[in-house]
């Protein structure tokens, strides 16, 4: 035991001796008296615990509340936005083959994971973003629209592919996965700003077709670069 240990020891034995619930022999040693504590002692000892916990509780609050002054805020967001640049500039230091290895692999991972615990992570990473500034809707129409027509057209039909080798049970889950994170994030139902991208010609508008087929756009299955950007962002998170 350390000295304070032994402090603090001594002052909790010696709090039991004067209850009459504990005594010293002349060796040192402490033993039970076998005597028990009164109801009115009970009640007088609960009393003084309440009134400790309140007291702590109190201080507990003030200080917490103290932290999240528009200060400490500010502070925050910038401490966000320092660590987001430095793990963005951690990733493009690597060698594009490597990049390329590392966002394979992380997709993959992606993908093998549950519809649930996929809607989980993308969570995490849209709470992610809005704590450093970044609006996820903003980002997903800009990785929509820095896509070409034929890139979005091939991407587009390898995950309707995908899509409808699904058992039934299966794509319901997985549209409505993707359906309650737009409706969360605000996130466009495959039109993006000034473009105004629409799904490949021959997908009705507003229909559970059009919806299911936009869902694999982003879906995270094979190589696509939103969920590749997101989980290299945050394997830089982790690698600094």
């Amino acid at each position: 035991l350390t000295e304070s240990h032994r402090r603090t020891l001594m002052t909790i034995l010696t709090g039991l001796a004067e209850a009459g619930l504990a005594e010293c022999d002349e060796h040192g040693r402490w033993h039970r008296t076998g005597s028990t504590l009164s109801v009115a002692v009970r009640q007088e000892v609960a009393a003084a615990r309440r009134e400790v916990r309140v007291t702590v509780a109190a201080e507990r609050q003030t200080y917490r509340a103290a932290r999240r002054t528009p200060g400490w805020e500010v502070a925050r967001a910038a401490a966000v936005k320092a660590q987001r640049a430095k793990s963005a500039g951690w990733w493009t230091s690597l060698p594009q083959e490597e990049r390329a290895q590392r966002a394979e692999t992380l997709s993959r991972r992606f993908a093998a994971l549950s519809v649930q615990e996929q809607l989980q992570q993308k969570t995490l990473w849209a709470q992610r973003d809005v704590r450093a500034g970044v609006d996820p809707r903003a980002r997903h129409d800009g990785w929509l629209a820095a896509q070409s027509d034929e890139e979005f057209a091939q991407r587009t039909a390898a995950r309707q592919a995908a899509y409808e080798a699904l058992p039934q049970p299966a794509r319901i889950a997985a549209v409505q996965a993707w359906d309650a994170y737009r409706d969360a994030w605000g996130v466009a139902r495959g039109i993006v700003a000034e473009g105004v991208r629409h799904a490949p010609p021959g997908i009705p508008e507003d229909t559970r077709a059009e919806r299911d087929e936009l869902f694999l756009q982003e879906a995270a299955r094979g190589r696509a670069r939103y969920i590749q950007d997101s989980l290299a962002q945050a394997s830089g998170d982790e690698n600094r």
